[in-house]
């Protein structure tokens, strides 16, 4: 059997959690690190400072214009605005520093070398020496050595640095300067969404009501929530968005853009605590791709879907999950608000029986069955050769030994519905989830405030889990209230387990979520409760 995954078995994605390991070594409290880098000003023979950056690479923000050598004070150290960050991939403090020193006119140039520390508090470890030897010959090199300016000192996170640079000339001048205050060095996790809403379609008989609304809601509730424990980048697509064409081709496109995120130039997705989170709402399709095929796949409708071209205006859920599967991530969830999206069959209350026995499924708001080019009220599920897609897909990445959780609005051969939704105080159940199904809205509240059941039910219980007390209603209108610790983390697993209590059976019935995990647990994401700018309009 062809394994439908091979991206993710490369060995490069093992290279980068050993390398990852060995480099998260850190010093305990209090730990001093000290570093020679040998470098020299550059030659000129007018009487005039000279300069050199202490990360070429990655010099950090301007140093102020008064720092400058003079004939008082020949050397000068010149720390910029933020003199230590922290290098996301390995893990490493960088210095931001600049050396400048001055010489009489017509003498010749002045060689130095460079000791960085990092300091805390009052405890100040022995000298330690990287690179170059501590003798004269430390004073030959006349540029800047690309290898040694690139060292990076190891940090304990969350501990309040200061950065203290000794500078040595060939002329017997020594400087040392400390930069102003402690800086707290803190590695936040990097989590990138690429988060999909298809509610208006070319062809406006296949039209939703509030697929856009459900991504734009996921999108601001994941930014709000992790506003200020993780950097979050995120693209999101709607179909009201008139700028940009997202067409099979363009999805296909920023997926591949975002896995060159993690091993292109950039590397931005390079630790082991970084996430990748892929979000749809919209039509979910089952059918055959042409009049010949006797098999059933499934697809996630792109803006332009049609039904006569199949292949060309939707993805293939396996095809999705092939393409996700390349974003080498160390975490990766999955979330798909739409029909057919998960990997149970359907159970023997979601389905109906033709004629000849063949078993066949009740149509939905959001999902389309597809034959011969045309769509069908009812469809013969024959031989659905995307059944086992998330089986696949979660087992590859057991393989890669990476973390992976697909979540699902239904079964694999089960609907997703929107409509009015909220929760509800009872007397005898406590609070519940209430729905009213998309074709039975008639206030403008609810045509213009609903969502998908699956959507709002998940977004609702990860607000659930911000710390007890937390006033939820101004980020997600109409839902239950916080029951947190005092610390927040975000938990999808947790998340799912809710939404399957509070989802299982409402509307018509049919719509049964589910979550689909790998072996490995995804990575603890902190949280905290979103500003008043992530606040969702809920119903």
């Amino acid at each position: 059997m062809d394994w439908p995954f091979p991206k993710i078995l490369l060995p490069k994605h093992a290279r980068l959690r050993v390398r990852h390991r060995i480099s998260v070594s850190k010093p305990q409290e209090g730990n001093v690190l000290r570093f020679s880098l040998g470098v020299a000003a550059a030659a000129a023979l007018l009487a005039e400072p000279l300069s050199l950056h202490a990360n070429a690479q990655n010099p950090g923000p301007e140093a102020p214009a008064a720092c400058e050598a003079s004939r008082e004070h020949p050397v000068a150290i010149c720390f910029a605005a933020q003199p230590l960050t922290v290098d996301h991939c390995s893990r490493k403090a960088v210095p931001h520093f600049t050396v400048k020193t001055w010489r009489e006119p017509g003498t010749t140039v002045v060689h130095y070398r460079y000791k960085y520390r990092l300091v805390h508090g009052a405890t100040q470890d022995p000298e330690q020496l990287v690179g170059d030897r501590d003798d004269s010959l430390a004073f030959a090199f006349v540029d800047e050595d690309p290898d040694t300016a690139q060292q990076r000192a190891p940090y304990t996170d969350g501990v309040s640095y200061r950065l203290r640079v000794t500078v040595t000339t060939d002329r017997n001048t020594e400087a040392s300067s400390d930069s102003p205050n402690e800086i707290p060095l803190i590695d936040k996790p990097h989590v990138q969404a690429f988060v999909i809403g298809v509610e208006k379609y070319v062809h406006p008989e296949f039209n939703l009501k509030h697929a856009d609304a459900d991504a734009k809601m996921f999108d601001r509730v994941l930014r709000g929530l992790l506003t200020s424990t993780a950097d979050v980048r995120g693209t999101l697509a709607t179909s009201d968005d008139t700028t940009t064409n997202w067409s099979r081709e363009r999805i296909i496109q920023e997926l591949q853009k975002t896995s060159d995120s993690v091993w292109g130039k950039e590397q931005w997705l390079c630790g082991d605590n970084d996430w990748f989170v892929f979000y749809y709402s919209g039509h979910g399709v089952i059918g055959s791709p042409n009049a010949a095929s006797k098999n059933s796949s499934r697809f996630l409708s792109t803006r332009e879907f049609d039904p006569q071209t199949l292949p060309q205006t939707t993805i293939k859920l396996r095809e999705l999950l092939a393409t996700v599967s390349g974003i080498e991530v160390a975490n990766v969830v999955v979330i798909l608000d739409s029909c057919f999206s998960g990997s149970q069959l359907a159970r023997t209350a979601d389905i109906t029986t033709d004629g000849r026995g063949l078993r066949v499924i009740k149509p939905s708001s959001k999902l389309k069955y597809v034959s011969n080019g045309t769509i069908q009220e009812q469809y013969q599920v024959t031989n659905d050769t995307d059944s086992n897609a998330i089986g696949d897909y979660t087992r590859a990445m057991d393989d890669a030994k990476r973390a992976a959780l697909v979540l699902a609005a239904a079964g694999a051969q089960g609907e997703a519905e929107e409509g009015f939704v909220w929760y509800e105080q009872t007397t005898d159940r406590g609070v519940v989830l209430k729905f009213t199904r998309s074709n039975e809205e008639k206030t403008s509240e609810q045509k213009t405030g609903g969502h998908g059941l699956f959507s709002y039910a998940l977004v609702a219980n990860l607000l659930k889990q911000l710390p007890t007390g937390t006033e939820l209603s101004p980020i997600l209108a109409k839902t239950r209230p916080a029951v947190g610790v005092a610390g927040c983390k975000l938990n999808f697993d947790a998340a799912i387990t809710a939404v399957k209590y509070d989802v299982d059976g409402l509307g018509e019935g049919y719509q049964h979520p589910e979550g689909s995990p790998s072996r490995y647990p995804l990575a603890i994401l902190n949280c905290s409760a979103p500003p008043p700018a992530a606040a969702v309009e809920g119903p």
